[in-house]
């Protein structure tokens, strides 16, 4: 085989970073960079204080001089018992208008808390100047003091050219939305997401803190307490499995609830695909759930399905 020239070598290292095979460009990532962390823009040292159902729009300023490459995000409330999870999230890039999320999202579904690190798959590039928005809504059931803040590396000397390259791909999560929950003995109960039209997604880590928190409170099947799920590309027709499967078997949480002990939560980790799914723009994922427990999941609860939506152009 004929050897590659540098366009083609150039090409097939775009498409690489485009498809999320790799983290970053090779000619990005031989610039300089360096270490750091923003935090909202308002009283850190008290948090931002919101009462039960409160929502709030907390700001994160991006420094003038550089670009700055998001690889992960951490908030975390003041409370300290098993409720300190409860609360949603949606950020918005304000510069691009584009959102993280399709709907927010459970918190710790979307971030971190230091000692359970919240990694994005694929770093998102934030431009000089940017003001990314971070919305909470404080579902705890009381006033907390939540703080919020992104690690990552500032960029030394990133072209417009390379920048438009890395705006092609967005870090992003599909929230499947059951928002009646799941009755107790339910048998398929259906939630779905809708793919953007504007890009493809691909799929590489499930996660679902409302539900694994719920199964730990449930009881009284006859069988198993088990939250049981299958999904499926409805618009490839295409099954991700052979069978329903017990959800715990393939989604995670970056933090939650594991037990009805007070003060008691665990860290843990996502779900991840090995192999990315492909999911075409205006297709449909959709997901049918049962209910194993005789004790109702309220709602709404959530499976939330993270990957990167791959756009034709910045």
């Amino acid at each position: 085989m004929a050897d590659l020239t540098a366009q083609q070598i150039r090409e097939m290292q775009i498409k690489r970073y485009i498809l999320g095979v790799d983290p970053i460009l090779p000619d990005v990532a031989k610039l300089e960079s360096r270490p750091f962390i923003y935090a909202m823009d308002t009283d850190t040292q008290n948090g931002v204080q919101l009462a039960s159902g409160q929502a709030a729009n907390l700001q994160i300023q991006i420094d003038d001089g550089s670009y700055f490459l998001v690889e992960q995000i951490h908030i975390i409330s003041g409370l300290k018992t098993v409720s300190m999870d409860k609360a949603l999230v949606q950020i918005t890039d304000t510069t691009t208008s584009r959102a993280w999320s399709d709907q927010p999202v459970p918190l710790r579904d979307i971030a971190g808390r230091g000692d359970a690190p919240k990694y994005l798959s694929d770093p998102n590039l934030l431009r000089p100047t940017s003001t990314l928005n971070v919305q909470i809504t404080n579902n705890t059931g009381s006033s907390a003091a939540f703080y919020a803040a992104l690690i990552g590396r500032k960029i030394i000397g990133l072209s417009e050219a390379q920048a438009n390259i890395m705006l092609r791909r967005l870090w992003f999560t599909y929230v499947m939305n059951l928002p009646s929950g799941l009755g107790a003995s339910a048998v398929d109960t259906q939630a779905q997401v809708k793919i953007y039209n504007e890009s493809d997604f691909i799929l590489k880590k499930l996660s679902a803190q409302q539900m694994i928190s719920a199964w730990a409170a449930a009881s009284g099947g006859a069988l198993s307490d088990e939250i049981m799920v299958m999904l499926r590309d409805t618009t490839a027709d295409r099954n991700f499995m052979n069978q329903k499967l017990p959800l715990r078997l393939i989604a995670g949480q970056y933090a939650g609830a594991v037990t009805s002990v007070a003060n008691s939560w665990a860290g843990g980790s996502p779900e991840t695909l090995k192999k990315p799914a492909l999911i075409r723009r205006n297709g449909i994922l959709a997901g049918f759930f049962d209910n194993k427990s005789t004790t109702a999941v309220t709602g709404p609860v959530n499976l939330t399905c993270e990957g990167i939506r791959v756009f034709d152009q910045a």
